[in-house]
This record gives structure tokens, sequence and C-alpha cells, in this order.
């Protein structure tokens, strides 16, 4: 009396009819979005000129471009009124730029500001400065908060200020 062939293909259908319902199997969609880069680019230099000049100068040691913005670290700008400026983090959207972590801008007027986020309008030339900032200019320095530099009207709005000023007598003659 041997096992039948039939027995041994309904124990094999039974079990692998149990197995297939014990496993679980999902479907774990990505999201596309997440994903999807539009450029990725590493130590490049982006520069945009016109026919007589450089409009302004970028370079960064990583970056991403997704959905319109761009995500840069390690950031180093210049433009026709900023000699640098300089942050480990920023994000470019339209024409402004946000800047993270150890930001420092000095521009060609011989204003240098410190702060940890500043913001900055490459169209209207509007400097804006959200958090604490040291403000240096020659010898005089200047701690505050909330500072807004417009470079077409050369005006200044701070609020906290501290200020250590160096004044010089001028002698006429």
């Amino acid at each position: 009396m041997g096992i039948r062939i039939e027995w041994i293909l309904i124990v094999m259908i039974v079990s692998i009819v149990l197995f297939s319902y014990s496993v679980n199997i999902k479907s774990n969609q990505v999201s596309n979005t997440s994903l999807h880069k539009d450029l990725e680019f590493f130590d490049t230099t982006f520069c945009e000129v016109n026919t007589t000049s450089t409009i302004h100068t970028l370079y960064t040691q990583y970056g991403v471009l997704q959905n319109k913005q761009l995500s840069i670290k390690y950031i180093s700008y210049s433009d026709t009124n900023i000699d640098y400026i300089s942050a480990k983090n920023a994000m470019i959207y339209d024409d402004i730029l946000y800047l993270k972590d150890d930001v420092k801008v000095e521009q060609k007027d011989g204003y240098r500001y410190l702060a940890n986020e500043v913001i900055y309008n490459k169209k209207t030339k509007i400097l804006d400065i959200p958090t604490q900032f040291k403000a240096i200019m020659s010898q005089n320095e200047i701690v505050g908060t909330n500072l807004r530099y417009d470079s077409n009207q050369k005006t200044l709005v701070a609020s906290q200020l501290k200020a250590r000023l160096e004044l010089q007598d001028s002698k006429e003659q």
C-alpha cells in the first residue's frame, strides 16, 4: 500500500493555499514628489550675465532644484551690491535668497553683517535679518534684532540696538 499521487497533490495544494493566506504582501507606493528632482549638482558656479557685465555669481558645494525651489548647501553669492554672502544652508525661490546657519554678508559699501538667518531679495535689493545680528561698519559695531537694509535708498531699520561707535573729530580748514 503506497501513498497515492492524488493525496500528495491534495496536501501540496492545501499547503500552498494556506501559505499564500498567511503571507501578507503590501504594495508600498513611494510618492513621486519625494524622489523627483529636477536638477542635482555638486561643486557648481552659476553666473548670470547681461551684455555688459556679470549680474551675480553663486557658488555651491551641493544643490537640488525641486518644484521651482533651489535648496543649497554651503553657498557663496555676490552681485552688484554685495561683495559676498556665505551660509551653510540656503533656499532660492523666485528672486529671494533664504539663508540659514552661520550667515555672513559683506556689502560693497563696507558694511558686514553676521547672523543666523538672512533673507535677501535680489530684485528689490533689500536685506532682511529676522533674527539677532551683528553689523560691523569699519570700527563701529551694532548688535540688534530684525534688521532691514534697503540698498537703493541706503536706509537701515532695526530694533533692540546696542552699539559701539567710534567718532572722529573733523577739523575744518
